[in-house]
């Protein structure tokens, strides 16, 4: 069994195609006749190409005597824009960048959750900051020491309003 590129040998019997039909249409025999490389198709080959061609809508065949086989302006279009073998490529670029925007999505989100993360654990800490702050006893200034804040009571000595 051969290995066959079967997205060459479509492109080059739509070239065929192209060529040979600019002013009539060929029979599949004329299709494979001329080109050397589709001449050493099989037969079961030769009419698979030709069938995905019609499927397609690239190609299109008329019964009169015989059959008689020609390429659509979609067919000639797409010959134009590199055939089955440029949309293969193009495919594949798709597909990678596709694969490459996934994963930029992934890390990025990955981030996303990680900053948000360390922004909560942030918030958090600067809450228990501020609550410890306010459990903390009163240290003065000038002595260092700390004054207990319960037993404080108002004295005429050190009040300036009590000692009016």
């Amino acid at each position: 069994m051969q290995n066959i590129d079967y997205n060459k040998m479509l492109d080059l019997t739509l070239k065929e195609l192209y060529d040979k039909t600019s002013s009539s249409n060929i029979n599949l025999f004329q299709v494979f006749s001329n080109n050397s490389i589709l001449k050493n198709l099989s037969s079961r080959d030769q009419l698979a190409i030709i069938e995905k061609l019609i499927k397609d809508g690239y190609a299109e065949f008329k019964q009169f005597d015989y059959e008689y086989y020609y390429i659509t302006v979609e067919g000639i279009l797409f010959l134009k824009a590199k055939g089955y073998c440029g949309k293969r490529k193009s495919d594949k670029i798709l597909k990678f960048w596709n694969q490459t925007k996934n994963v930029f999505l992934v890390i990025g989100t990955i981030s996303a959750v990680v900053l948000a993360s360390l922004q909560t654990y942030q918030l958090y800490q600067e809450i228990n900051n501020k609550a410890e702050n306010k459990a903390l006893p009163i240290k003065s200034k000038s002595l260092n020491q700390t004054i207990p804040t319960k037993d404080i009571k108002p004295t005429m000595e050190h009040d300036p309003i009590l000692k009016k």
